[in-house]
């Protein structure tokens, strides 16, 4: 009897430091930016290609130029781009989407490489909504223009998944954090589920910081034998009998007070 109610104590005393740990590890910070508006930095890339031959256009793109512009910040400015080379190489649709393709994802990527060094949340915020906007816009535009915005979302998405495992990897606590649990969120919603591995432990932290009890149960009522049911039951019964003692010896001793 006693060894069972050691039992017992020791199953209350380790669910109510589960959930202890599980507060302490919580990252309360909400504080998510808006979605940035693109700057009104317009780059005129017609008057540019003025005094370029057709056939030397992907060896002298302004690759720099256009990207310090707002031009290829929304949907709008990408479909103007695009106008604008197959308008000036009509002949080359599928070389001008290439050309587009690159400074989209490896000339960016230049230039965000310090986005991608060490565990910036806002950063990375940033960068999930503007990926994300780009993989909503492909069901927008035409069939050609669609290929533009659903490959660059899948390299930018792919290139954000892979870093947030390596985060991850780097420093477990993050796994806690609202923020980066609302960057992965944003990318399993369109498809591209971060390699994040989690031990049971972990899952079951997170379960209690996201108040999802009713998944608990579920996976306590499924996937558990009568015996453990029974036992944690029991448990149950006990601290709510304790409860109900000290209820008990607590009014008596005030009544007695009186």
């Amino acid at each position: 009897m006693r060894r069972l109610m050691a039992l017992l104590i020791s199953f209350v005393v380790g669910g109510v430091v589960l959930m202890a740990y599980a507060a302490v590890l919580s990252d309360y910070d909400a504080n998510i930016l808006a979605e940035q508006r693109c700057q009104s930095k317009h780059f005129e890339l017609t008057q540019y290609l003025a005094g370029i031959a057709p056939a030397n256009l992907s060896q002298h793109f302004p690759y720099e130029f256009y990207l310090n512009s707002s031009n290829w910040c929304s949907a709008d400015g990408i479909r103007a781009t695009l106008a604008v080379l197959d308008s000036f190489r009509p002949d080359s649709l599928s070389e001008n989407r290439e050309l587009l393709f690159n400074a989209l994802t490896i000339h960016l990527e230049k230039r965000w490489e310090k986005k991608f060094s060490n565990y910036q949340p806002d950063t990375l915020i940033s960068l999930a909504h503007w990926v994300a906007r780009f993989y909503d816009y492909q069901e927008a535009v035409d069939v050609n223009d669609a290929q533009v915005f659903r490959i660059v979302s899948r390299y930018w998405f792919v290139k954000l998944s892979n870093a947030l495992s390596r985060f991850s990897e780097d420093d477990t606590s993050i796994k806690y954090s609202f923020k980066f649990r609302y960057i992965v969120a944003i990318c399993q919603s369109k498809g591209f589920s971060p390699p994040i591995s989690n031990s049971m432990l972990e899952k079951t932290l997170i379960y209690f910081m996201d108040q999802n009890y009713g998944y608990l149960f579920h996976r306590f009522w499924n996937s558990t034998d009568w015996k453990f049911k029974a036992f944690s039951g029991l448990g149950l019964l006990t601290i709510f009998y304790g409860f109900v003692c000290i209820f008990k010896v607590h009014f008596s001793k005030n009544r007695a007070t009186i």
